[in-house]
C-alpha cells in the first residue's frame, strides 16, 4: 500500500513524516495491512514501544525491527511515559525561547518602553548593546514586547478546506 498524498501532505506540513520508514522490518507495517502506515512517525513509534510492553519484544529487537538506536528508543518511551501521545510527537529543534532576553534585560525593556513609549526596537537593540554587551535582533524584541497572547501556529487540520 502507498500513501495518500493528502496524508502525506498533512504528515510533512506538521513534520510527523517518518524519515525512517525504509528501515521498518516489522511485520505489522507489511503492504497488506491498510491500517498501519509505516511513514506516520507517531504511528511506528507507538507500536515499537507497544511490541516491547505488550508483545515482549527485546529493545535490541524492537529497536532493529523499526530502523531506531536503542537510545532514540529510551527516549522515545520517556517521552511516553512522560506525555502520553503528545510524546511521540517530533520536538521542534533548537532553542526554545530567546536566551539573551534574561528576566533582567526584560525588566530594562519593559523600562524603557514605559520611560519612552515610543522607541523603536532598533533603538532598544542599540541600547541592549551597550547596556549589556550582547546583541539582540530588534524582531525578537518586538515579540518579546507583545502582549501576552496565546502565540499558536495554525496547522492544516485547523484550516478549513
Amino acid at each position: 500500500m502507498s500513501i495518500n498524498n493528502e496524508k502525506k501532505y498533512y504528515l510533512e506540513k506538521e513534520g510527523c513524516l517518518n524519515p525512517n520508514a525504509s528501515k521498518i522490518k516489522a511485520d505489522v507495517f507489511n503492504d497488506e495491512n491498510e491500517f498501519f502506515e509505516k511513514t506516520d512517525i507517531v504511528q511506528a513509534r507507538y507500536e515499537m514501544l507497544r511490541s516491547v510492553d505488550k508483545d515482549g519484544a527485546s529493545i535490541n529487537s524492537a529497536s532493529d525491527m523499526y530502523g531506531v538506536s536503542r537510545i532514540s528508543f529510551y527516549k522515545t518511551r520517556k517521552a511516553f511515559e512522560n506525555k502520553g501521545l503528545l510524546g511521540l510527537l517530533p520536538q521542534k529543534k533548537g532553542p526554545k525561547k530567546p536566551s539573551k532576553l534574561t528576566p533582567v534585560v526584560m525588566d530594562f525593556l519593559k523600562s524603557e518602553r514605559k520611560t519612552d513609549p515610543k522607541v523603536n526596537s532598533d533603538k532598544l537593540a542599540e541600547k541592549i548593546l551597550k547596556e549589556f554587551g550582547c546583541s539582540v535582533h530588534p524582531r525578537t524584541i518586538e515579540k518579546a514586547l507583545q502582549p501576552d497572547k496565546k502565540k499558536r501556529k495554525k496547522s492544516g487540520f485547523d484550516q478549513e478546506k
